[in-house]
Formats: structure tokens, C-alpha cells, sequence
């Protein structure tokens, strides 16, 4: 992939993951030329970016050509149909919204709008995850039939809007949403699903994809002191299993395949920065035009709404149908 032109970018919002964007940005030649905050970071001022506190006044920067919004999911509809009301391409932190409605409003936007919009499910982008991708994708062991899927922490972040599951969702979709992404990426568009909570910090999801295809993803950020951040994806497939795990499951330097008849293999994994890859990626498309194919706004309204269903669900204590 090759990025035409130099890019420019506004970020919205100057947490963690806007330093992480900040950071791929400039590593693929992107400049960043603002970064929109009440209460910008140190991080802002010592790599030299002008800080706006009002995040329409970073969006309509006339030398602004993508938006790039960290901002806390409750804010991502109103940034987001600004930006691409606007024209400005979009790079929208996952998940797209809590709300269906809402990921419907920003599709229709994009749908709309003379720039691009991209998700940010940057797992698609994660190297044990591709190659993984790559082995069902080549359809070696056959059609995926079920899927699990782990992602595990010791204690959630320290960030209040993302402990107050109101505004982020907590476990069942801002810990999740990037599994019922790779989930949805592998079994199709599921039916129903059925969240069974483990306390306020441990949830476990079954999503129901039809034909007997079915997923399971386990979040918890309630794990023991000491557990390191753990990952797993495992699909099974018609003639085979293949399994990428990190952390406390697994190395996160290789992914393993049984095939049916037998033996195991393992297949190594590169260590690119995903979210450089990411960021390549999006400026690859707005660069030629093409349309976003990994983390589109179809893509991204399908694994929100799974977690929407997980949430109503979760107070139902019944399996419920997507919406």
C-alpha cells in the first residue's frame, strides 16, 4: 500500500488512544494539526500539536482533511456527522456507537458525505489475527463453524466515563466489541445472542449465527492482580482448529492449526505496529478512493449491535434477536 500525498489530521480527543493514533499518524507521514481536548494532555504541547478545546472549531480547521475522533463513545455520533457533513474523512474509535440508531445516523452520514468513514476495529489489524484470518480464509480446513473468542484484564481502566457502563457499555461491548467484530467476521450475520454477567466486570456472550454456527466471547475486567492482558481467538472449521492466544493464554508469537487428519503446526507472526497498519491503511483508501473493506460503517453497526443485544440481554436474562 502506498500512501499519495502528505495528509492532514485533527484528533479529538487526547487520551491514551489519541496518543496511540497521534503516534501511527506521523509514523506513515501523515501531520497531525490538531488535537481537540478540554484538558489537552502533556503529550499535545511537547510534540508540538496546537490544542483546541472545542472539538468543531478542530474539525472545521479549513488545512484539516481527516478527523480522527478518540472521543468517548456518547460524543461519537455528533463528531462524527459533523466531520463527515463537512466532506472530511473519518476515523472513528470503535465501538461506533452504544445505540443502533446512532451507528445507523453515522452510517447514513458517510453514506452522504464526500469522505470516507473507517471504524477503528484495529484487532483486524493485529498480526496473530491476520494470520489466523489467512488460514480459514484459505479455505485449507474448511468452513468456519463456531468461534471463541477471550479477552481478559486485571482491573478495568481508571477512566470514569468508561467505568460508568451507561456511557461506554463497559465489559459487554467497549471490552468486546472487537471479538463480536472477528466473530461476525468469520460466522456471518448472527440472529440472536444471550449474555449471562459474572459480577459488573465479567460477562459471557453466546452469539447465534444459524445452521448450528455459533460464537462465544469472555470479557472480564475483574481478573486477578498480577494477570497480564490475555487474547484469544479460536474457530473451529470443517476439517480443523486454528487458534491464535496471547498473554496468560498463549505466547502471541505464533498461531496453531490442527487440521482433522492430524499433527499441529505453527505458524509464526510478525510484530508490525497495528495501529501504523491501520492508519496505512485508511490513507491507502482515501488516497485511491476505494471504499473501506476493513472496518467499514456496515461492519462496525454489526458488531455494535451484537453488544447492544448483549446488553439487553444481560437485564432479560432471555436470548435476544439483533436489531
Amino acid at each position: 500500500m502506498t500512501v499519495q500525498r502528505a495528509w492532514r489530521v485533527a484528533i479529538l480527543g487526547a487520551g491514551r488512544m489519541g496518543l496511540a493514533h497521534a503516534q501511527a499518524w506521523q509514523s506513515v507521514g501523515a501531520q497531525v494539526v490538531n488535537v481537540s481536548s478540554r484538558n489537552p494532555a502533556l503529550w499535545v504541547g511537547e510534540r508540538g500539536f496546537a490544542a483546541v478545546r472545542d472539538f468543531r472549531q478542530a474539525i472545521e480547521a479549513p488545512d484539516v482533511d481527516v478527523v480522527d475522533i478518540c472521543l468517548p463513545t456518547p460524543l461519537h455520533r455528533a463528531a462524527a456527522e459533523h466531520a463527515l457533513g463537512l466532506g472530511k474523512h473519518v476515523l472513528l474509535e470503535k465501538p461506533i456507537a452504544l445505540a443502533v440508531r446512532d451507528a445507523d445516523a453515522i452510517v447514513a452520514a458517510a453514506d452522504g458525505s464526500a469522505g470516507q468513514l473507517m471504524v477503528a476495529h484495529v484487532v483486524r489489524f493485529f498480526p496473530g489475527y491476520r494470520v489466523l484470518r489467512e488460514v480459514v480464509e484459505s479455505g485449507r480446513i474448511g468452513a468456519p463453524i463456531a468461534a471463541t473468542a477471550a479477552r481478559l484484564a486485571a482491573g478495568s481502566q481508571n477512566i470514569a466515563w468508561i467505568r460508568d457502563v451507561e456511557q461506554s457499555g463497559g465489559v459487554t461491548v467497549d471490552l468486546l466489541v472487537h471479538d463480536y467484530d472477528q466473530l461476525n467476521l468469520f460466522l456471518g450475520q448472527p440472529t440472536s445472542v444471550y449474555a449471562r454477567p459474572a459480577g459488573e466486570r465479567s460477562v459471557a456472550v453466546t452469539v447465534d449465527y444459524g445452521d448450528g454456527r455459533v460464537g462465544v466471547a469472555e470479557g472480564s475486567n475483574a481478573m486477578p492482580s498480577g494477570y497480564r492482558f490475555s487474547t484469544l481467538l479460536r474457530v473451529r472449521c470443517a476439517g480443523g482448529v486454528v487458534e491464535y492466544a496471547s498473554g496468560e493464554l498463549g505466547d502471541g508469537g505464533v498461531v496453531r492449526l490442527w487440521p482433522d487428519d492430524g499433527g499441529v503446526e505453527q505458524l509464526s507472526v510478525a510484530a508490525p505496529d497495528p495501529y501504523a497498519e491501520q492508519a496505512r491503511y485508511f490513507l491507502d483508501r482515501i488516497s485511491s478512493g476505494e471504499p473501506v473493506e476493513e472496518g467499514s460503517g456496515e461492519q462496525a453497526r454489526a458488531a455494535a449491535a451484537v453488544g447492544a443485544a448483549a446488553l439487553r440481554s444481560a437485564s432479560t436474562g432471555m436470548p435476544e434477536p439483533l436489531l
